[in-house]
């Protein structure tokens, strides 16, 4: 179970991975991605993504807690930052499968 300075270390990993992912797409393009490039784009984006968080639970051994706080504070973070509901909820999904994946 994760304690008040792990609870930290994890909601700073998740912001960090909504940081990754604004970094890398503009946030407004994810609802006109209709193009190959944009598409694998962001896709790529994701699946780097993915791949930090399924090293992020190896590397620490996620409870179902854990998992949880991390999808909600990245859910968040993506909200905050304007991305579109659909795509947050899209995301947040393919990010909790990755965990549970690992």
């Amino acid at each position: 179970m994760f304690n008040r300075a792990s609870n930290k270390a994890l909601d700073e990993f998740s912001k960090s991975l909504a940081q990754d992912l604004v970094s890398r797409y503009e946030v407004g393009s994810e609802s006109t991605a209709h193009n190959k490039k944009k598409n694998r784009k962001l896709g790529a984006a994701l699946d780097d993504i993915y791949i930090k968080a399924m090293d992020f639970q190896r590397e620490h051994n996620l409870g179902i807690y854990g998992k949880a706080r991390l999808g909600n504070t990245f859910k968040w973070e993506l909200k905050e930052m304007g991305f579109e509901d659909g795509f947050i909820d899209e995301a947040t999904k393919g990010l909790l499968v990755s965990l549970n994946k690992a």
